[in-house]
């Protein structure tokens, strides 16, 4: 490290920032007080090298050094750099030079957006009313009117949804590649809102959700949610009828945040909506609500076209408690390779009805090794699956025998030795050699 550190006394500014880079990819003690001088050097590419690598150190020290270069450099990239360096020691004394910058910075400014997204991560109350103010005014949108509109319609047409909003856009300046902010200012103040949770942000955010852009209604949706507020549920439930179907999807996916017995109406005419992510937003939302009125609904949709559709209406049921739902889960163990036969498996389990203990069985026949959620449900229906168990060591099919061993196995009780002793010796010596696993760990475990 050393000689490192002499050369960020050489005359050559570029042997300076080579110097600063090297370092970064050192470990061990740098020298804090050498770096903070060199947030003064007469080269710009120095002085972003330094702001860089004082957020990697992160020693307090470099704390004030860097909020007086997010105050007073006077290159955009130098002040961006401090700024995130600042978010990455994360000291407090950084929020309210931070706030005045974005309380100072115009509309047009780009350091604004960075500031607002280092504010959220280090995460402080007193963010709270200013961030409400940039959510409720104008010149916190960064888009002309025109630039906004056309946003809107790209969105509509070529966004899809559940993809997230890129957070952060990367680039590459001299030797340092480091991540920036993407996105409005107002998309980024409003994801910093749901994180903080702060029921003051409520009823500004409703506002958004009503008149925001698409991408800023969606980003809304997402922060009620989080924030937890019955006073967003009405509001969400409207959205349900947004033309923008992401928007649709995204009141859903919030919807099943609140787990309120108003959403469930709406929500199982969602079911019936002529987009795939609208519907599968809805019945994964009943699911998690486990309201009886959506049984019926949700039975129907187990014929629905779309693959996720029908995988979350299955899960769905699982979770409902309702044992009408037993028979026509039964027959979806059949579709291997779709993931809709292991949901089917853990919804049954969930269920609890002996009537599944056959047909669980049977999903061994065409596996070398079971379906896990198969496995685990027989364990979750206890009691009335021990028979059947014992009953499958005797199959002439072989996978039927090795998944038997391995679910007695994972079942633990004592009662299985006796059985899995008969095929110890069994012809497929991998299926002896399960049983003879299966039979220690259960002794082990009843301290036979």
């Amino acid at each position: 490290i050393k000689p490192l550190t002499d050369m960020l006394k050489d005359e050559n500014s570029e042997v300076r920032e080579q110097a600063l880079y090297a370092l970064g990819k050192l470990e061990g003690n740098q020298d804090v007080e050498l770096l903070i001088e060199l947030l003064k050097d007469s080269d710009c590419k120095v002085r972003q090298e330094t702001a860089f690598r004082l957020g990697q150190v992160g020693d307090a020290r470099a704390v004030e050094p860097l909020i007086s270069a997010l105050l007073n450099d006077s290159k955009l990239f130098v002040r961006k750099l401090a700024a995130l360096s600042l978010e990455q020691i994360g000291d407090k004394r950084a929020i309210e030079p931070l706030l005045d910058v974005f309380k100072q910075e115009d509309e047009d400014s780009k350091l604004r957006s960075t500031v607002a997204w280092v504010l959220g991560k280090i995460g402080d109350g007193r963010i709270v009313e200013p961030f409400i103010d940039a959510i409720g005014n104008s010149k916190s949108n960064t888009d002309s009117a025109v630039t906004a509109i056309l946003r809107t319609v790209f969105n509509f047409f070529f966004i899809r949804p559940n993809k997230g909003l890129r957070q952060v856009r990367t680039y590459e300046t001299s030797n340092i590649q480091v991540s920036f902010p993407h996105g409005s200012v107002r998309i980024i103040v409003t994801k910093a809102l749901g994180e903080l949770g702060d029921p003051r942000a409520v009823e500004p955010l409703i506002q958004l959700l009503k008149e925001g852009l698409f991408d800023e209604r969606q980003q809304a949706a997402r922060a009620l949610a989080k924030i937890g507020d019955v006073r967003a549920v009405e509001p969400l439930i409207q959205d349900l009828k947004q033309p923008w179907p992401s928007t649709r999807s995204e009141a859903a996916q919030a919807l099943e945040k609140f787990g309120d017995v108003r959403t469930v109406e709406p929500l199982i005419a969602t079911l019936k909506d002529e987009h795939e992510e609208v519907r599968y937003a809805a019945a994964k939302a009943l699911g998690k609500i486990g309201d009886r009125r959506s049984l019926l609904p949700l039975l129907d949709a187990l014929s629905d076209s779309s693959f996720l559709v029908r995988f979350y209406a299955v899960e769905a049921l699982g979770n409902l408690g309702d044992l009408s739902a037993v028979e026509p889960l039964i027959p979806l163990l059949k579709h291997k390779g779709s993931r809709i036969d292991e949901s089917a498996a853990t919804a049954l389990g969930n269920l609890g009805d002996a009537r599944a203990v056959g047909p669980l069985i049977e999903t061994f026949q065409d596996r070398d090794y079971g379906n896990d959620a198969a496995l685990e449900s027989l364990v979750k229906l206890g009691e009335p699956a021990l028979l059947p168990l014992f009953e499958a060591l005797k199959d002439q099919n072989k996978n039927v025998r090795r998944n038997a061993v391995e679910a007695l196995n994972k079942f633990g009780d004592a009662r299985a030795i006796a059985p899995l002793t008969s095929v110890l010796y069994d012809r497929d010596p991998n299926i002896g050699y399960a049983a003879r696993n299966a039979i220690e760990s259960i002794r082990n475990r009843n301290l036979l």
